[in-house]
């Protein structure tokens, strides 16, 4: 029975096609409005792509997709999100960046400094999904990566978007927190903002899943061939004190060292006065601000960090800063 509905098909197509062939001008129709479809349907693909690359709508459409997962479309390098991931996710997925500007300016701050922005090694310390390390390698501002990420579902997005950006050969990933000793500790999570993870070191956390994690010392980490330049990395909510506690090496060598500063959390952790400690007791002499329109440096010290300290308080705001 479906052999023979088949076959009466197909004659019947048969005898429609015989049946336009005969009408004049027919064909010559036929093919323009397959054209015409084509060009409705490529014109509708454009004009959504189009909106698709401007930042506004890849926000909207983030915001929409139900997936669990986005990957982003941007011409240097992609990353593979989370949905939930409010913050650094939505960031890449909608302008493909993350604090590339900080680094960018770093490195040319480097370069006017000591006359080379040299960097054989950077160590990525709070890694998340790759926004620094991942364009460094890409875009030539350093030969390979040491990254570290304690977090499991970062972790593993991190190592997939080396993969994906072709630089999982020169970006080595350690899926560890850094502190001042060897152990564990809990890290608590953030649910809408995966950058905001942070370890817990008082009675009072934030509000959130936590997991265990593995803790190790960067000391650890160094290279043992001398006449390495490294750059340091260090965003991790916070627990700056503890990686700089444990990174005694790295401190003496006075590799450039590049870290978030905010006041709020170091003084909330009780660990503001050690901080402040460690880097004034450190080889650096100069300290530059690289969210100030301002290009000039101030000196290493208590009086300059308390100062610059206090103003971020009054503004409830936070910097990156570089020291050399």
């Amino acid at each position: 029975m479906g052999w023979r509905q088949g076959v009466s098909r197909s004659r019947g197509g048969s005898t429609l096609r015989a049946l336009v062939k005969r009408i004049p001008g027919a064909r010559f129709l036929a093919r323009r409005a397959r054209s015409v479809r084509s060009f409705i349907v490529n014109l509708c693909c454009r004009t959504y792509q189009s909106r698709l690359n401007s930042s506004y709508w890849r926000s909207h459409h983030f915001d929409a997709l139900d997936a669990p997962f986005a990957i982003s479309d941007h011409a240097r390098e992609n990353y593979v999100v989370r949905t939930s991931d409010k913050v650094i996710g939505k960031l890449l997925y909608c302008r493909g960046d993350f604090d590339l500007r900080k680094l960018e300016r770093a490195v040319r701050i480097i370069e006017a400094e000591r006359g080379s922005a040299r960097i054989d090694i950077i160590y990525d310390i709070g890694a998340n999904v790759g926004p620094i390390c991942i364009p460094a390698i890409k875009r030539g501002y350093a030969a390979r990566a040491v990254a570290f990420e304690p977090d499991p579902d970062n972790f593993r997005l991190l190592r997939i978007n080396t993969l994906l950006n072709s630089v999982d050969d020169r970006i080595v990933c350690h899926q560890v927190a850094l502190g001042a000793e060897i152990g564990e500790a809990k890290l608590i999570q953030n649910t809408e903002n995966h950058g905001d993870h942070r370890i817990a070191l008082c009675q009072e956390t934030p509000v959130g899943d936590a997991v265990t994690v593995s803790v190790r010392r960067l000391d650890d980490f160094m290279p043992e061939t001398a006449g390495v330049d490294c750059l340091l990395w260090i965003d991790v909510q916070g627990f700056e004190a503890e990686v700089l506690a444990g990174g005694t090496k790295a401190l003496q060598a006075g590799w450039p060292l590049v870290l978030e500063f905010t006041p709020q959390d170091l003084k909330a952790n009780g660990s503001f006065d050690r901080f402040l400690d460690l880097l004034t007791t450190s080889r650096y002499s100069k300290i530059f601000d690289l969210e100030s329109p301002s290009t000039g440096s101030r000196p290493v010290s208590r009086a300059v960090l308390t100062e610059l300290a206090a103003d971020l308080g009054r503004r409830q705001t936070f910097t990156d800063i570089l020291l050399l």
